[in-house]
């Protein structure tokens, strides 16, 4: 949900062309240059059906989902840009999952005193879909323009 959500300071929703690979009729170079295309919703197929083993595993998509968008696209072009963002946050989302703090809330949490797990990401530690689900809304909390 949140790379989803993710957007510009202009609020230009960064995820857009992410959301569905492009079709082969009007872009069949791009499934000759890129062998394994990914979306955010082959992705979030894969959160639901509980495809994923671990988090890397979950990760290891997206990367790829940003490095199939550099590797096809000009560099300096707005696709190009737009993964080069959204990779910085993923990253960001994913280095805080592994050391145990899963984003915005849990750091205002450890403000006000409390320190604990969300709700959501307490029980079983091999629950890779609450984790996963945790780090993509992160990305866009993070994201999101500062209120004037």
């Amino acid at each position: 949900k949140a790379v989803v959500s993710t957007q510009s300071t202009g609020e230009r929703q960064l995820s857009e062309m992410f959301m569905k690979l492009p079709s082969k009729r009007e872009l069949p170079d791009y499934y000759q240059l890129i062998k394994k295309p990914i979306d955010l919703k082959k992705i979030k197929q894969g959160i639901s059906q509980h495809r994923y083993r671990s988090l890397e595993d979950m990760a290891s998509d997206f990367y790829l989902m940003f490095k199939n968008a550099q590797e096809y696209n000009v560099d300096g072009s707005q696709i190009f840009m737009d993964s080069v963002a959204l990779y910085s946050v993923f990253t960001q989302t994913y280095e805080d999952l592994q050391k145990g703090e899963a984003g915005p809330q849990d750091k205002e949490a450890k403000k006000e005193g409390g320190g604990e797990k969300s709700a959501a990401r307490d029980g079983e530690e091999g629950d890779v879909k609450v984790e996963a689900e945790a780090a993509v809304e992160d990305v866009a909390m993070e994201q999101q323009p500062a209120a004037e």
